[in-house]
């Protein structure tokens, strides 16, 4: 389980009505609060609209809604705030940007890095189609969504090791 706050957009950069970036781990409340104006982190599940500042200078970036999630009740079991601004570039990235400032890191990308991300150590069995599942469910047609869904309810199963080495010596 990683001990850090980790940032990232969650949804695609480019011209959008919203944007949502997603802020999870131990002590995303804190980064939050320092962005987030009014913070609080006391009504999960509930959207707040919310001023998002720079926290150096305190200047206003955006006008925001932000969701709370309470661990072990979250997609990751770890605390989890979703903030969902206005799309295209600048405002996500500023946010983003915010974020990072405050005592966030930048999560990685890819299928391991979404694995590790959510608390999955390097060298734990997972279920392989689960975890391809999260990655492909928001991108292809409804034939390839309809079989994301089954990969993350447990439908189709693959059993594998995360280690990318562990991986490929299993493929061979």
């Amino acid at each position: 389980m990683l001990t850090d706050v980790i940032a990232a957009l969650a949804t695609p950069p480019g011209r959008s009505a919203v944007a949502l970036v997603r802020l999870s781990g131990c002590g995303a409340f804190d980064v939050a609060a320092a962005v987030v104006r009014p913070f609080a982190p006391d009504a999960p599940r509930t959207a707040r609209l919310a001023r998002l500042v720079h926290p150096l200078n305190g200047e206003a970036l955006d006008e925001a809604l932000y969701t709370v999630y309470r661990a072990p009740a979250s997609y990751t079991g770890e605390d989890v705030v979703e903030i969902a601004t206005h799309g295209g570039l600048l405002v996500p990235a500023e946010v983003l940007g915010a974020l990072l400032v405050a005592g966030a890191r930048e999560a990685a990308p890819g299928l391991l890095g979404v694995l590790r991300e959510a608390g999955v150590d390097e060298g734990t069995v997972v279920d392989l189609g689960c975890g391809s599942g999260i990655c492909s469910l928001p991108h292809y047609s409804e034939v390839s969504r309809h079989f994301a869904v089954r990969y993350v309810t447990g439908a189709v199963s693959l059993l594998c090791v995360t280690s990318p080495g562990a991986v490929a010596r299993t493929a061979t």
